[in-house]
């Protein structure tokens, strides 16, 4: 057989290098993905801390003008910005302002807006609308009365992480050809 240990040890020396690339890989991509993405949700609950206290702090005797404050919030943070008022049981959010204008109503079916104003208690999560990844956090306002949402889509940060795939798969394609 011509070549036959070559052959084995070339085999040999692909199987290391490439299942070396799979550990690092699985090591490093999936930890990457969560820190960005717990990283953007720890920003926008610090955000909308800021937010909810700046709106209940304002001047009782003049109605803040919401539409005003989910916009000049959204260009601060560069986020999207919802206020909604709470209506139920069963529970229901309604839109009463919006740093996207009209927007869809998709936003008022929102799983962490609905369980912030369901438990009274700040709530994160990534989610996925129309296709996209992204950071929302809702947070009760005071009075009792509604619930604040900041979304900020994570696609700087899910294109960080498909940068680094494809690194990894270019760095296995040159280490597997060097091993051959």
């Amino acid at each position: 057989m011509p070549g036959g240990i070559r052959v084995r040890i070339a085999l040999a020396l692909v199987v290391i290098v490439g299942g070396a690339q799979v550990a690092a890989y699985l090591l490093v991509v999936p930890t990457l993905e969560r820190a960005l993405v717990s990283s953007r949700l720890d920003q926008l609950e610090k955000d909308a801390r800021a937010l909810s206290t700046a709106l209940a702090q304002s001047d009782i005797s003049q109605p803040p003008d919401l539409e005003a404050f989910v916009e000049g919030a959204a260009a601060t943070f560069n986020t999207r910005v919802v206020v909604f008022g709470v209506a139920g049981p069963p529970v229901a959010l309604s839109r009463v302002a919006d740093s996207f204008g009209e927007g869809t109503n998709a936003i008022e079916r929102s799983p962490t807006a609905l369980e912030a104003a369901r438990t009274g208690r700040i709530v994160k999560s990534s989610v996925t609308r129309g296709g996209s990844g992204y950071a929302d956090v809702a947070v009760p306002l005071l009075p009792p009365a509604g619930v604040m949402l900041l979304s900020s889509s994570l696609a700087d940060q899910l294109a960080t992480v498909r940068l680094v795939e494809r690194r990894f798969l270019a760095s296995t394609l040159v280490a597997v050809g060097i091993a051959l």
